[in-house]
């Protein structure tokens, strides 16, 4: 699947009526022959899925794959680009038991009761309909619990949670109850590296693709009238301008004191403009 939006959408399969839900764990594309390849959002996944044999019948039966947002995200544009499509009944091929979980780090960290912890996902597959459940865990001395809201009747089911922080992979004990059934499981938690971000406000040039060619100029220059004076407000800020067509025309139609004074900030460091002229 190449996911190269900037949501994350879940995949609902619908089986002869029954439906579950699937979710995505976007990795990193670099593959030129992605759409979006030159995104830093560009991304996909593949999806193994187990589907239950209790949904399909003699003669023919109707699969359905819909992208849907997730609740989380409210609703969008969700959708997913795919190469292949594969349905194997191999000698392996075994039906799951009734539950089987696993954890997921991710890159999010918050700070709960003062200190740090990290956010987990913790994914529970099942081939039967879910009506109640529950999660507990155990992690570094200390444990967690969250409701599993009712589900669908196969699929996956995602609980967020935070972990203490680790620094280093750490053994996690789960218990999943559904419907009364009881899960028992051992599984590894791998920490993810903590980022540091930089923001840098940013105003992107298309001569002449938005509005007439003179008309972004005074846009822009309108900008830059603003961004000096957001500049001076908050010493810490940055910006970055997209050409040097925006320069160019500013100091074509500003006065020497304006000219001057947008010179400051990049002395200073406090702004960019690339060597390029229209992008």
């Amino acid at each position: 699947m190449v996911l190269n939006r900037p949501r994350v959408p879940n995949l609902q399969v619908d089986i002869n009526g029954k439906s579950g839900v699937f979710h995505f764990h976007r990795k990193v594309s670099y593959y030129p022959g992605d759409g979006g390849v030159d995104s830093p959002i560009c991304g996909g996944d593949q999806l193994k899925m187990v589907l239950p044999t209790t949904a399909l019948h003699n003669g023919e039966n109707k699969l359905v794959l819909t992208a849907v947002d997730d609740p989380e995200d409210g609703s969008g544009d969700s959708w997913v680009l795919y190469d292949a499509l594969r349905m194997v009944a191999g000698p392996d091929a075994k039906t799951p038991r009734s539950a089987e979980v696993s954890i997921e780090p991710t890159i999010f960290y918050v700070k709960v009761g003062g200190a740090l912890s990290e956010v987990a996902e913790l994914i529970v597959t099942h081939s039967d309909p879910v009506r109640q459940g529950e999660v507990a865990l155990t992690i570094a001395g200390k444990n967690l619990r969250a409701d599993i809201a009712p589900g669908h009747d196969f699929g996956e089911e995602r609980v967020e949670l935070t972990v203490p922080e680790v620094s280093s992979p750490t053994e996690v004990e789960a218990n999943v109850r559904l419907d009364g059934r009881t899960v028992e499981s051992r599984l590894n938690f791998t920490p993810q590296r903590k980022w540091t971000i930089y923001l840098a406000p940013h105003a992107h040039l298309d001569i002449g693709f938005t509005d007439y060619q003179a008309k972004i100029a005074e846009v822009h220059n309108r900008n830059l009238d603003r961004l000096l004076d957001e500049i001076e407000a908050h010493p810490e800020m940055r910006f970055s301008l997209d050409g040097a067509w925006i320069l160019q025309q500013y100091l074509a139609s500003r006065n020497g004191a304006t000219r001057d004074r947008l010179f400051k900030p990049f002395t200073r460091a406090k702004s960019r403009c690339p060597l390029n002229w229209p992008t």
